[in-house]
């Protein structure tokens, strides 16, 4: 995966600042509805920072999962509680029984899964009949911007090449049996939190009384 390219601590201290945890961890378990109690599976899990975050404000137990054994490893050393456990696998071959979360998250996870349909199929599998899944992800427009392409063009093009469409996404979640997806946006940016328009995926999809939010 992409990630095994970074040192844990240093992915750990960029992607999990206090900033970003004190603005995602709410919304995440707004939008998946996490509860206490509930057994959550955080996959792509990395270093654990949302993991633990949102574990210790919803009262839900955690389990996180990456297939980087490096990230696994730094997260079993520098992140804990008895409500959180670690699992290194592979998303599209994971290690747990049918119907055993009530929710999955799955943050920036996405656009590094070499088969998504494959996991997407898994994380069905292992949700519960009502579950809950929650996926964050950037448009590829939004992700090339992060560039800047005047200087940079080759680099902002690659960039967007990385981030599926998020009609490619929605065909993928129909396909398992996500339908009636929707979206929803986000804006973050520095010095202004607000619930607005951005390149971010909020979706709900329903299948009988089965709910699975994507996100």
């Amino acid at each position: 995966m992409i990630r095994d390219r970074y040192r844990p601590a240093e992915f750990d201290a960029e992607r999990y600042s206090a900033d970003n945890l004190s603005y995602w961890v709410p919304l995440m378990i707004s939008l998946g509805r996490v509860g206490s109690g509930d057994r959550v599976l955080d996959l792509g899990c990395a270093t654990g920072g949302f993991t633990e975050a949102i574990a210790q404000a919803s009262g839900a137990y955690l389990v996180g999962c990456d297939m980087s054994r490096a990230m696994v490893e730094y997260a079993r050393t520098h992140r804990g509680g008895s409500w959180v456990r670690w699992v290194c696998a592979d998303a599209a071959r994971l290690p747990f029984l049918n119907q055993s979360f009530d929710r999955v998250i799955a943050s920036f996870v996405m656009h590094q899964l070499p088969d998504r349909e494959r996991a997407l199929h898994e994380v069905v599998r292992v949700l519960t009949p009502r579950g809950v899944l929650l996926v964050r992800t950037v448009t590829p427009e939004a992700a090339a911007r992060w560039i800047p392409a005047r200087f940079f063009p080759s680099v902002a093009r690659a960039q967007e090449r990385r981030m599926p469409p998020i009609d490619e996404l929605v065909e993928l979640f129909v396909g398992v049996g996500l339908v009636g997806t929707v979206t929803e946006s986000v804006v973050h940016s520095q010095g202004a939190r607000t619930r607005g328009r951005r390149e971010s995926l909020s979706s709900r999809a329903r299948r009988s009384l089965s709910i699975r939010r994507i996100r």
